[in-house]
């Protein structure tokens, strides 16, 4: 899900760069607080499970970034032209 917020996020200005890192410090901290695994309903760390979980999601991810640029639909890209895509902030490299 980091990994898509960090996507769709693009082109990164420093706001959007502060919200990716606040969500991923807040998932470190929902699996590293007890509190808060309890409130979330965590499961234990198993780590067998936990390898095979992030290496589906790198998988994945590296699937979706792949398939963006191929298509040219990836956020922040620039076309063949080199004009940005519709949608981004004007004046922005």
């Amino acid at each position: 899900a980091i990994w898509v917020l960090a996507l769709v996020a693009r082109p990164y200005t420093w706001w959007r760069l502060c919200l990716v890192a606040a969500m991923t410090a807040g998932m470190v901290l929902a699996f590293a607080v007890p509190f808060l695994r309890t409130f979330f309903a965590l499961r234990s760390y198993v780590a067998a499970s936990d390898v095979i979980a992030v290496v589906i999601a790198a998988g994945a991810g590296i699937v979706l970034t792949v398939f963006l640029a191929a298509t040219g639909r990836l956020p922040g890209q620039r076309d063949r032209g080199g004009a940005r895509q519709a949608g981004d902030p004007a004046g922005v490299p």
